[in-house]
């Protein structure tokens, strides 16, 4: 097709005078701004939106560098040096790096500044904030320790398995939702699947059921996550040992609740589940999303699981 109007590409607005783009330029490289922010400051300042390459021919010709150094302002080593020590003690968690630093630098009080030398008086004054930041350490390590067993009934972990829910799978109304515990000699106690494993009433009632298929034998402590459907189980746990424990409370707590990452007991036991039966499991039930099964055929699946899933699992764990 003919193009009549003679104008091709995107209209990028009019270009201001070389005086206005030479003013703005150096304001924008003095902030240290990259080139989508200074493309973004055009267009509110003069509606004109140049691409990458248009900025960077537009600052050769009028002979403005991309850095700030031109046009910053200098502080001796000692000085910087002091102001490096003082971000340093504002910084509680230790979480900023030399870019960081630099940066504050050069937008707060434009002044030209090095990284290597920033680097070095880290490196000397807090080595140890480098090792905080690295990727490898962003959550921390769990120290290591010794397993405490006593006995049976000494604590029992408790905690909901969602790599099954309908919020892991995505497939609407379709999920698995399991609650387990297991206590601190390794024996699984229960594994059983819930219409709903963040519902308080819910997991208390299966913490009761726990108790009473036992033959009324109770924990000393339950130990779980920070999850909001533990609370149920909280309350029915402290009133039953208050009320026919043989220890006391405040040496042996009744109730404990941890990171995730820290109720090693019940949280090792879904790595195990996932192995044996879990992995398996979601792939038939995701088979629904490229061959068209449609629902009524997964929710087959599904009850059959219901029944023998977490059953088949508990009895492969304790014979072995």
């Amino acid at each position: 097709m003919v193009n009549d109007t003679g104008a091709n590409g995107t209209n990028i607005g009019i270009c201001p005078s070389d005086a206005e783009l030479r003013a703005a330029f150096e304001k924008y490289t003095e902030e240290r701004l990259k080139w989508q922010e200074m493309q973004s400051r055009l267009t509110a300042e003069f509606n004109y939106t140049p691409k990458r390459a248009l900025i960077f021919k537009k600052m050769k010709e009028l002979g403005i560098h991309n850095t700030a150094r031109r046009h910053a302002k200098s502080w001796s080593k000692s000085v910087m040096k002091t102001f490096v020590m003082t971000e340093l003690d504002n910084d509680l968690n230790k979480r900023n790096g030399p870019a960081t630093i630099q940066e504050i630098m050069a937008k707060k009080h434009n002044v030209a500044n090095y990284s290597d030398f920033i680097r070095g008086v880290m490196k000397d004054e807090y080595p140890e904030g480098a090792i905080l930041r690295a990727p490898s350490n962003r959550f921390g390590k769990i120290p290591r320790g010794h397993h405490l067993v006593i006995g049976p009934w000494q604590e029992l972990h408790g905690d909901g398995h969602e790599k099954l829910s309908s919020k892991a799978l995505s497939m609407g109304p379709v999920g698995i939702d399991i609650y387990g515990f297991r206590q601190q000699v390794g024996f699984i106690q229960k594994l059983v699947v819930v219409p709903n494993s963040r519902l308080a009433n819910a997991i208390g009632h299966i913490h009761l059921d726990v108790i009473e298929e036992a033959g009324f034998r109770m924990p000393v402590q339950i130990t779980v996550d920070k999850g909001s459907e533990t609370g149920e189980m909280f309350a029915q746990q402290e009133a039953l040992r208050t009320a026919f424990g043989d220890y006391d409370l405040e040496k042996y707590p009744s109730f404990r609740a941890l990171q995730s990452k820290h109720n090693i007991m019940i949280e090792v036991c879904w790595k195990w589940f996932q192995k044996f039966s879990g992995v398996e499991l979601r792939g038939v039930i995701e088979e629904g999303r490229p061959t068209g099964y449609s629902i009524q055929a997964i929710k087959c699946i599904v009850i059959f699981f219901i029944g023998s899933g977490p059953k088949s699992f508990s009895r492969f764990w304790m014979t072995t």
